[in-house]
């Protein structure tokens, strides 16, 4: 992997329009597809990749209704002794919505149980406060990276609040195999992306893993 230095975003972002207008298109779409199926297809593959096998900590999320499921992932990790990192937001109040960041960040914390997950900030499912959290120093050997739609150079387009963007910077993560898991159908030929912006290493869709 290469060692590449990636800008640490801001702590805070405006939100620039051409991508909120083109995450309002990719929300519509995603929205119409058949998330069941293309997500136990693209999971199949993962467990299938070299990479997946090779992993001894992975980085998975929990989805939001419309996006890919992990829950496959999970389940064959922890039968197979893999450590299962799932992100928590610190420092979000309540009530800030997804789009509308404060100066929160992401840590990684290990979750033996679905029945340790609690609604964070977002609504979003995460590890209770009695899972340990991994010291930023640390990073698992493959992340598996939600988004609205990735591009064919690995580029994602979250919903703008910068978290996964800030995690990605850390140097701990430089060598980290970042896998994007998305559907055929959100993945673009470019998207807009800054110079904080770190590409994904390959796409997981429900045809195949590739590699970039």
């Amino acid at each position: 992997m290469p060692d590449t230095v990636y800008t640490n975003p801001p702590a805070l972002t405006k939100g620039d329009p051409t991508k909120a207008a083109l995450r309002r298109r990719l929300r519509a779409a995603r929205a119409a597809l058949p998330r069941a199926e293309l997500s136990l297809a693209a999971q199949s593959h993962i467990l299938a990749d070299p990479a997946w096998r090779e992993a001894r900590a992975v980085a998975l999320y929990i989805p939001l209704p419309e996006e890919m499921d992990t829950a496959l992932l999970w389940r064959r990790g922890a039968l197979e002794g893999k450590e299962i990192w799932f992100p928590r937001c610190l420092n979000a109040p309540q009530s800030v919505r997804l789009e509308d960041p404060p100066a929160a960040v992401l840590e990684f914390a290990l979750c033996p149980s679905p029945s340790r997950l609690r609604p964070g900030p977002f609504g979003i499912l995460e590890p209770d406060s009695d899972c340990p959290g991994l010291p930023e120093d640390l990073a698992p050997d493959l992340a598996i990276l939600p988004g609205l739609a990735f591009d064919r150079q690995g580029f994602r387009l979250g919903y703008g609040g910068g978290y996964y963007d800030r995690c990605l910077a850390r140097p701990s993560w430089a060598r980290v195999r970042l896998l994007g898991l998305t559907a055929s159908a959100l993945i673009l030929d470019t998207l807009p992306h800054d110079p904080w912006d770190r590409p994904a290493h390959g796409l997981a869709t429900e045809q195949d893993v590739t590699w970039l």
